[in-house]
């Protein structure tokens, strides 16, 4: 397990990080969000020793993490730092060496994720000639390749294609089945959902969310009801105080409810208005909705809702 606690990180009189705390545990997969220049890459450096804190403290199964446990983490950085000139297949072989494997071993895992990627054609290409999503491939192997038992990976849908960021996420995915844990950074927030099994997100150097999606939804449960309708929409059917509503289509519409209002009222006015209804659900926010909420609250300094 990798803890993280009180990380705090300035530049001369900025505060880039403060107090920052983390639990990674075995199996997890976490998706790790914040705007630009929130601090993300700043802390995976601190979890991988590239830079240390001001104060606050990095262990691992109970101790201070220390340069001979750097073995155990895969780190992919946003700044990619492959040998340019160097073919595919050397840069591969020459990192999983220097990583303990031995040449037979550093052979045979190179050309499994190499197949796996569909990359044997380029095994003799310089690194510089790959394209930007092949060489995002080639990053992403020379990072897992020597088996890590943490991977933290900064952005590493960079610059893919669909096709290829579902490789890399059914890679993940596969990984986290074996038991890996993974922190990892994107801004293709639809991807995050699909595969973390809990979510960080951070702004300005601080934590403002950290739960499962469920948990980072369950705030706005009772804000928001899509109402299916078993005749077209009416706008002269719908005078609820307090709600503001957005029609979908000919035969639904979203209910954006007021503090002052609950769903039990909508059905009700509903029925007392004889509006027929096919049904009705929850309409609840994407990640990329509460990350925009919670964002912005935290930017204007009002209170965010309370994460459980």
């Amino acid at each position: 397990m990798l803890i993280a606690k009180n990380l705090t990180k300035k530049y001369g009189d900025k505060t880039i990080i403060q107090n920052f705390d983390l639990e990674l545990q075995s199996g997890q997969a976490i998706g790790f969000l914040g705007p630009n220049g929130a601090g993300k890459t700043t802390i995976m450096r601190m979890l991988n020793r590239i830079i240390h804190p001001d104060s606050g403290t990095v262990t691992l199964d109970g101790h201070r993490l220390t340069d001979k446990d750097l073995i155990k983490i895969g780190y992919m950085p946003e700044e990619k730092g492959l040998y340019p000139q160097m073919r595919v297949i050397d840069q591969l072989i020459y990192f999983a060496r220097i990583r303990g494997l031995s040449n037979k071993e550093a052979h045979r895992v190179s050309w499994h994720w190499l197949n796996k990627f569909e990359m044997g054609q380029y095994s003799k290409h310089k690194h510089s000639s790959l394209s930007k999503g092949n060489a995002q491939k080639i990053q992403f192997i020379v990072t897992v390749l020597h088996n890590p038992e943490i991977l933290i990976l900064d952005e590493p849908l960079s610059g893919l294609d669909p096709i290829n960021a579902d490789l890399i996420n059914n890679s993940l995915k596969e990984l986290q089945k074996e038991g890996k844990t993974i922190l990892f950074s994107s801004h293709r927030m639809e991807q995050v959902e699909a595969i973390c099994d809990r979510i960080i997100l951070i702004n300005q150097g601080h934590k403002i969310a950290d739960g499962t999606l469920a948990e980072l939804q369950k705030p706005y449960w009772e804000s928001s009801l899509i109402l299916e309708l078993e005749k077209p929409y009416n706008p002269e059917d719908f005078r609820l105080a307090n709600c503001e509503l957005k029609p979908l289509n000919k035969f639904a519409v979203q209910v954006n409810l007021s503090q002052s209002q609950s769903v039990n009222q909508v059905i009700s006015y509903c029925i007392s208005r004889r509006i027929e209804l096919k049904g009705f659900h929850k309409s609840l926010p994407t990640i990329k909705e509460i990350f925009i909420k919670l964002t912005e609250a935290d930017n204007q300094t009002q209170p965010i809702p309370k994460i459980h």
